[in-house]
């Protein structure tokens, strides 16, 4: 294959991720896009200005998108199994470990507890700005949802919950906070958002820290 078609491969690829709108494939699909068009020396930019079958400004938004959820790749949504107990939250079969408070999970060390793949991974034509900004609107629904979410199990009375269910509590926890600490160090978002984020952490620090204690 030729590296003419080898970019139009790549389109077709990318057309059919972009409809799919699932986060691994757009962004593995743009990557070859990018790959290919590197070879054939033309601005992979250009190339989807110029794409037929695929508007600029939607695709655009679409791959930013896909690379603002892009996960960290060593870990499960932020956190790994807890050293000490070998992810069972339980020392003996009465005791909660003490290092993870019984959760079973601590924060990713890779991702610091984001989730998110490390700015490494954000192709640099892709604005870092923008990327932020879409992932500061995640958070935001997410601290909504798991505010309901929490009602919901103080209303069920959180020390009945399971140890399954208390663990995924945990870990949406343990992401949204580090997520919210990360973003406050952001300069290219206000203020205001970034005083926002912090309290946000914050508060997340210390609910965690009742839940699981």
């Amino acid at each position: 294959m030729d590296t003419a078609q080898s970019v139009e491969a790549s389109l077709d690829q990318l057309r059919r991720a972009v409809a799919g709108r699932k986060v691994e494939p757009i962004c593995t699909a743009y990557l070859a896009l990018r790959k290919a068009a590197a070879a054939n020396a033309m601005d992979v930019s250009e190339v989807l200005l110029n794409a037929d079958g695929v508007p600029s400004r939607s695709a655009s938004h679409v791959i930013a998108r896909a690379f603002s959820r892009l996960r960290c790749p060593m870990c499960q949504s932020g956190v790994m199994g807890c050293d000490e107990c070998e992810g069972s939250g339980m020392i003996d079969a009465e005791k909660n470990c003490a290092a993870c408070k019984g959760a079973g999970i601590r924060p990713c060390d890779y991702c610091q507890g984001t989730g998110w793949a490390p700015r490494g991974m954000i192709p640099s034509e892709i604005s870092l700005s923008r990327v932020r900004k879409l992932q500061l609107t995640d958070v935001k629904k997410d601290v909504d949802r798991l505010a309901k979410i929490m009602s919901k199990a103080l209303a069920d009375k959180a020390e009945r919950l399971s140890r399954k269910a208390r663990r995924n509590l945990a870990s949406m926890m343990i992401r949204l906070r580090a997520r919210a600490g990360s973003l406050a160090e952001e300069d290219c978002l206000d203020n205001r958002k970034r005083k926002w984020l912090r309290a946000t952490a914050s508060v997340l620090d210390t609910r965690l820290t009742k839940f699981c204690g």
